[in-house]
């Protein structure tokens, strides 16, 4: 009878990184642990010969690297999570199964969309701190975004055709005017930002600047058609419904005079 095969080397880290209590198990009782990860003896031998700080020194790695990263993509939002929750909540994400995505700068969006949904059933951080960190997270993915924005035209738009639109821009629905808050928010006194329910466009002008406009609810359907390359028609029409209302002649008017404030913000155009 041949000597049974041990699980894949990246299977093992994986678990390794990624189950809650494995490292501790690992640390305390490195020889159970690895026969229950299912090393096999000759491997499990070879493994505890070279001490397996390799194994914990790269649980550590991943989980401090992810972390930070984390912490430095909520910016303004992280003193007022702490320090300890946000770790914790960083190793229970991972413990979930983390991201899927290979790019760095694509993790604490996944970490958001996972974590936001727990923080507001706890009800801590409170609901605007949840808010601020999603907006830290969208500006730094705008600073980031390898798009390259096109040349300027000459602002004319069409009806029934797509309108040029600024790559980076990015559209968040927001319940409290979190993109008003001063750049220095401490923990010890929060100011609390006025519940507003509106839309803010975060894009990246020519010059590299980071911009936040605010943005009507219709006209944010309507942005948001015209980001995923609707037509105007299609995006007015769409708008509407979204709102309730019918298109008539003062919607029109209220959406020339939007898309005219837009093109020379350079959200589109």
């Amino acid at each position: 009878m041949s000597a049974p095969e041990s699980a894949p080397l990246e299977q093992l880290l994986g678990r390794v990184i990624c189950e809650p209590g494995v490292r501790d198990r690992l640390a305390a009782q490195p020889e159970a642990t690895l026969a229950e990860l299912g090393v096999a003896a000759p491997d499990r031998q070879a493994l505890l010969a070279h001490g397996v700080g390799r194994l914990l020194a790269y649980h550590h790695m991943v989980h401090t690297r992810l972390s930070r990263t984390v912490r430095a993509f909520v910016g303004r939002a992280a003193p007022l999570i702490g320090a300890e929750q946000l770790r914790s909540e960083v190793a229970a994400w991972i413990g979930s199964g983390g991201a899927s995505t290979p790019y760095l700068r694509e993790v604490p969006d996944a970490f958001l969309t996972w974590a936001a949904p727990r923080w507001r059933a706890a009800g801590t951080p409170a609901p605007w701190i949840v808010e601020l960190a999603r907006l830290e997270v969208l500006e730094r993915q705008v600073r980031n975004d390898p798009a390259q924005l096109p040349e300027r035209g000459d602002g004319t738009v069409a009806l029934d055709e797509p309108v040029a639109t600024n790559p980076t821009a990015r559209v968040l629905r927001c319940a409290y005017a979190v993109h008003r808050l001063p750049r220095r928010v401490t923990a010890e006194h929060p100011p609390e930002p006025l519940p507003e329910g509106h839309a803010v466009v975060v894009y990246r002008r020519r010059d590299d600047e980071i911009r936040k406009l605010d943005i009507k609810p219709r006209s944010a359907h309507m942005l948001e058609s015209l980001l995923a390359g609707a037509s105007l028609r299609a995006a007015l029409l769409a708008a509407c419904e979204a709102t309730g209302e019918t298109l008539d002649d003062e919607i029109l008017r209220v959406a020339a005079l939007t898309l005219a404030d837009l093109i020379d913000a350079e959200v589109l155009g």
